[in-house]
């Protein structure tokens, strides 16, 4: 007897702490609790109005036990039979994407890194309830990335927006600690968008990957440019001429779109350029180093009047002007 009541209190502490660690990390077990107190309760009812049980500490104790039991088994009946059948019956039907707009402001730091601020706007529809999650005010994200290169000149830049997985899946983490995921874009499409790339130096943007409404407002030495995508869990990307090159984009413009060419063909056609252009670049080139050599060590010859002086000539005191230059030493 002195065993069995032990063993019923290991139970019911181990289940206790159990579901106290599902409570932490989620708060949805409440519901199943919830139910299970319902159940244990309805039944306890019964059986204590048709006097099987009596109102005691055992009848007490029992009624716990049932409580637990009955919330932990529905929680894992309904996670591993009722919730992949009523997702598979959502997923069939249109919902919409997790968030209802996006906006992504890009700002240049150095060299290739850059900084994203992400501004999500609600409603937000989370997937795990197949509704709007109740805390509808808009969210604020920020990280770091880092640009790659593009072929020999330029770079680019791609962006996951709100670190969405290949599959268009993203997992928001709002300031409450609650986890929201779904879909980036839902069956209705995707949510509202806008990429605005702040004060960056005037002539550096490039181009924009599947940009739409593309814009650009000049202040100064810097511009700002903004546009939207038409799929955007296919990911932002834009390509821009790094510094100091985007001062002579004018330039360098015929050469910007051959940054796709293989190595080896860039390395052949240098070669060629090479091979043509040394010929006539070389002379000039020459002559002109020798001009500015000559130049440098050419010493400068000063004019100046001449100076008259008297001078005796005679011992009868006869005098004679004559001009002397101060240069006349240095011939």
């Amino acid at each position: 007897m002195f065993t069995l009541k032990l063993l019923r209190i290991v139970i019911f502490t181990t289940i206790l702490l159990g579901v106290s660690v599902l409570l932490a990390f989620n708060y949805r077990i409440l519901v199943y609790l919830f139910i299970g107190i319902i159940l244990a309760g309805f039944l306890w009812f019964i059986l204590t109005r048709k006097k099987i049980i009596k109102l005691t500490f055992h009848s007490i104790f029992f009624l716990l036990q049932m409580l637990l039991w009955i919330g932990v088994l529905y929680y894992f009946i309904y996670s591993s039979f009722f919730y992949p059948i009523r997702h598979k019956f959502a997923t069939m039907m249109p919902y919409p994407p997790l968030v209802n707009g996006y906006q992504l402001t890009i700002l240049h730091v150095k060299d290739n890194k850059f900084i994203l601020r992400e501004k999500v706007l609600p409603p937000f529809y989370n997937n795990e309830f197949f509704g709007e999650y109740d805390k509808q005010t808009p969210q604020f994200f920020e990280r770091e990335v880092f640009s790659t290169p593009k072929g020999f000149l330029l770079q680019e830049l791609n962006i996951s927006p709100l670190k969405a997985t290949p599959l268009g899946i993203v997992e928001l983490e709002l300031p409450d600690k609650t986890l929201l995921k779904g879909e980036l874009c839902g069956s209705k499409g995707c949510p509202s968008n806008e990429i605005i790339l702040s004060d960056f130096p005037e002539g550096s943007f490039y181009a924009a990957k599947n940009a739409q409404d593309l814009q650009s407002l000049k202040y100064i030495d810097t511009s700002t440019t903004s546009w939207s995508v038409l799929d955007l869990d296919s990911g932002v990307t834009f390509a821009y001429i790094p510094q100091p090159f985007y001062n002579f984009r004018n330039i360098l413009f015929p050469f910007l779109g051959i940054s796709q060419i293989n190595e080896w063909m860039i390395g052949l056609l240098g070669l060629i350029l090479t091979f043509f252009v040394t010929p006539i670049v070389l002379p000039v080139i020459n002559d002109e180093i020798k001009q500015r050599i000559l130049r440098l060590f050419k010493k400068p010859v000063i004019d100046e009047k001449p100076t008259k002086l008297k001078i005796i000539v005679s011992p009868s005191g006869d005098e004679k002007e004559i001009e002397v230059s101060k240069n006349a030493h240095k011939k």
